[in-house]
């Protein structure tokens, strides 16, 4: 984002951080160079941070509490919204100019001002969407348990593009 690197912590262990256990609160940090790291702040109250993004000048990060989160400077971060009744937004990127999120699975597409809407509520079934990437000019979703690559055509309309095991 802007030239720099940024990381994310969060509990590697997910049991602990889906139980409620003993972790540290989220912070991301921006790389100097070297060993040195800045510290951006805390974010949320979740266990963990799963994707960020750099959007339209700004950067965002997702948590496992189902938000998504916009750096204001100055270690400021402000929540753009909850995505319905999901349990995490695992992955998220950029396409045709919008910021798409993806939850365990749904994908959806925010409109501004904390809007999050749904452009694909567990197509073909799938259960859990890990990843969404941009490949010739088209946005593609990678799935679990099956390995499923699904093809997003338009708002709620998908395309299977088979499936490459897990």
């Amino acid at each position: 984002h802007k030239g720099h690197l940024y990381a994310g912590t969060g509990t590697w262990d997910w049991h602990k951080g889906s139980i409620g256990g003993v972790y540290g609160a989220t912070h991301v940090y921006r790389y100097e160079g070297g060993t040195k790291w800045v510290d951006c702040g805390q974010v949320g109250e979740g266990s963990r941070l799963f994707s960020m993004a750099s959007f339209d000048g700004d950067l965002y990060t997702s948590d496992d509490m189902k938000k998504v989160y916009r750096y204001m400077g100055d270690n400021s971060w402000v929540c753009c919204g909850v995505l319905e009744n999901e349990r995490q937004v695992n992955a998220m990127s950029i396409y045709k100019e919008n910021l798409y999120g993806a939850t365990h699975g749904s994908v959806y597409r925010y409109d501004d001002k904390a809007i999050w809407t749904c452009v694909g509520k567990k197509p073909f079934g799938v259960t859990q969407i890990h990843k969404l990437q941009v490949y010739e000019g088209k946005l593609y979703a990678g799935t679990w348990p099956k390995g499923q690559i699904l093809r997003y055509e338009s708002d709620n309309v998908w395309s299977d593009c088979g499936s490459i095991g897990i």
